[in-house]
């Protein structure tokens, strides 16, 4: 009886049964693209082979984001089947096109097919992949590729388009793809003809299209190499679609910083901070004292030589360390230099906290560079100050470190204005007389709504900007359970994190008539384990409860010193049961001898964890029955 993988058990096991084969192999392709690489790429359909409902297909793709490529590339997937009669294994899996098998519309006039076909010099110029896709049944998401030499499959010695070759791979070899995210395996299509297969989960599309020429190498070894790279390699995370200039906001710890360190690597980002104390100089570039080394100069006679240190250590010139000033470039230069440097790829300027510096102050004349025209580049260039061009021409950490082949490609560079006029602005940007914006630089900032007030940003800038609201989320179905089991510890009890704000922020926005002082699930960091205190969580793999000396020292300081001190707070809840009438003072935290803190706590009515949750007589948040629900 064959032998399949079960995709719904995470062991992956191998079970009876015959592959799915019911499907367009284009779908299901285009479905893993979308769902692993939202927005990055778009596929139209060159021709297909096959009925409504099994169908191979030849795609023809292009990234969305023109600077990643503006080439197009193909893709043949195919839909692996069970292995035919008197085959060696029960598990095998194949795809073997024969002659007689019709694409249409035909591929007699493709060089997709003909190049390889008759090994011309033009198949060096396509960027083809062949793949092959796993999929255990109708209701199976979790599919396979396995990625083939488009130098066998698109080559025939007997037939005009179709080759003749047989694809095969084991089930037991594709379950090692499931199990460790890819296998490599050696494969005989002919006598003299040796290429390696590579099984491997959807996810890493994008490293094998970057490794593909080096994995399908005769020689294994040189693949198993390569293959190494595959857990260091960084994958675009960046959705090609998103506002060249987008600031995150919301209450203090929603995830902005999250969200878009989520869509970012640490290799195409550069960071900063605003603070009431950032200006031009420390967002962009300033001369500073900085030590460097300075030649020890001699007087012989009236003639002044730079010294030496003698024929002891061969006659070297003699330097020592100096104060010397000079330019040094800060965040705004580094990601321009960068970003001009690498036009095929998206590279971030990062500001946390916009809000917290004086953004007009910060940005000076940049401000102008902020329109942006329908290539993605700055509407409109302005001169760069002396100081700025000199750095950008002519300092090894600006234009003067690139290659003659990046310094082309800004040379080459034409602006298209909002007019329809063009510019050829590359040589004065390369020389630094002109500051552009490129099409590839994304400047992304966060802003907390709490402290909107300490410089107001104007309207002219904000409109500028993309925004985008990060509301409070409490991740209670989140498969993650540090995130879903979230809880904080009063007196060796744990309580429910997640339960804690939903009681909490209706209080703070009904109290301030806002939103903004609300806390989001990031507020506080855990700092403790809930395994450490009992709780069997085997799955657990990060910190998933924030300690009592946190949860006082930060959460309900940040309350009393930030959100209530202004306000009477109605709620019985909120008044200390010594003190007729008043409401907890924060220093009544810590009369341990009291225990207010556990009282304040359970009159809230928030939910434990793992026993049975408060019940006061009112809920604090609606001044309703409380129907907080046990969290286990």
């Amino acid at each position: 009886m064959p032998k399949i993988i079960d995709t719904h058990s995470p062991n992956y096991p191998m079970i009876e049964g015959i592959p799915y084969t019911e499907y367009n192999a284009d779908e299901v392709f285009i479905q893993q693209m979308d769902k692993h690489f939202p927005g990055l790429f778009k596929f139209e359909v060159v021709s297909r082979r096959g009925n409504n409902t099994r169908t191979d297909v030849l795609l023809k793709g292009n990234f969305v984001p023109s600077y990643l490529s503006s080439h197009s590339f193909y893709v043949y997937v195919f839909i692996l089947y069970e292995g035919g009669k008197g085959r060696a294994h029960d598990d095998e899996l194949r795809t073997q096109l024969t002659a007689g098998s019709s694409w249409a519309p035909s591929l007699t006039d493709s060089k997709i097919a003909t190049a390889f076909r008759d090994n011309t010099s033009e198949k060096d110029a396509i960027e083809c992949y062949c793949i092959g896709i796993y999929k255990q049944d109708a209701s199976s998401d979790n599919v396979a590729f396995v990625g083939m030499p488009c130098e066998v499959l698109c080559k025939s010695e007997n037939e005009k388009i179709n080759p003749t070759s047989t694809f095969q791979t084991y089930g037991e070899l594709l379950q090692k793809a499931y199990i460790n995210g890819v296998f490599l395996h050696k494969k005989n299509f002919t006598a003299s003809s040796t290429y390696n297969l590579l099984n491997f989960l959807p996810q890493y599309f994008l490293w094998y299209m970057k490794h593909r020429d080096q994995i399908h190498v005769q020689d294994i070894d040189k693949a198993l190499d390569v293959l190494k790279t595959i857990h260091s390699f960084e994958e675009l995370k960046f959705k090609g679609n998103e506002p060249l200039q987008l600031i995150f906001y919301g209450a203090p710890g929603t995830g902005k910083s999250f969200a878009i360190d989520n869509q970012t690597n640490d290799s195409n980002t550069v960071r900063t901070t605003f603070h009431p104390d950032s200006d031009y100089a420390s967002f962009v570039g300033a001369y500073k004292p900085t030590m460097a080394d300075m030649p020890i100069n001699a007087f012989v006679g009236t003639t002044v030589h730079h010294a030496n240190f003698g024929e002891e250590k061969g006659n070297a010139k003699a330097y020592e360390k100096k104060i010397v000033y000079k330019f040094v470039p800060q965040a705004f230069l580094k990601a321009y230099v960068a970003a001009w440097g690498d036009l095929e790829n998206p590279h971030f300027l990062v500001i946390e906290e916009i809000n917290r510096g004086n953004c007009a102050q910060i940005f000076g004349d940049l401000f102008q560079l902020l329109d942006r025209n329908s290539q993605g580049a700055s509407s409109f260039a302005i001169h760069a100050d002396e100081d700025i061009a000199r750095f950008l021409e002519k300092d090894k950490k600006g234009f003067v470190k690139l290659s003659d082949e990046q310094k082309d490609a800004i040379r080459s560079f034409v602006l298209t204005k909002d007019n329809g006029k063009t510019e050829e602005i590359g040589e004065a940007i390369l020389n630094g007389e002109k500051l552009l914006l490129p099409p590839n630089l994304y400047i992304w900032a966060t802003m907390n709504t709490s402290d909107q007030s300490l410089f107001p940003i104007d309207s002219a800038f904000k409109r500028r900007w993309n925004w985008r609201y990060v509301p409070i989320k409490f991740f209670e179905n989140d498969s993650d359970i540090s995130l879903s089991k979230r809880a904080f510890e009063i007196k060796e009890t744990l309580y429910s994190w997640a339960s804690f704000l939903k009681i909490m922020n209706p209080i703070i926005s009904e109290l301030t008539e806002s939103a903004d002082k609300q806390m989001g699930f990031f507020f506080a960091k855990p700092d403790k384990r809930s395994d450490e205190k009992g709780i069997p969580n085997p799955d657990l793999k990060a910190n998933d409860v924030i300690s009592e000396d946190i949860f006082v020292n930060k959460v309900l300081f940040y309350l009393w010193s930030d959100v209530l001190k202004d306000y009477n707070i109605g709620h019985k809840e909120f008044q200390n049961p010594d003190k007729k009438g008043k409401q907890y003072e924060f220093t009544d935290f810590f009369i341990s001898e009291k225990n207010y803190l556990s009282q304040f706590i359970t009159a809230l009515g928030v939910a434990k964890i793992g026993n049975e949750p408060s019940k006061p007589e009112e809920n604090a948040a609606s001044g309703t029955e409380g129907s907080e629900t046990n969290v286990e």
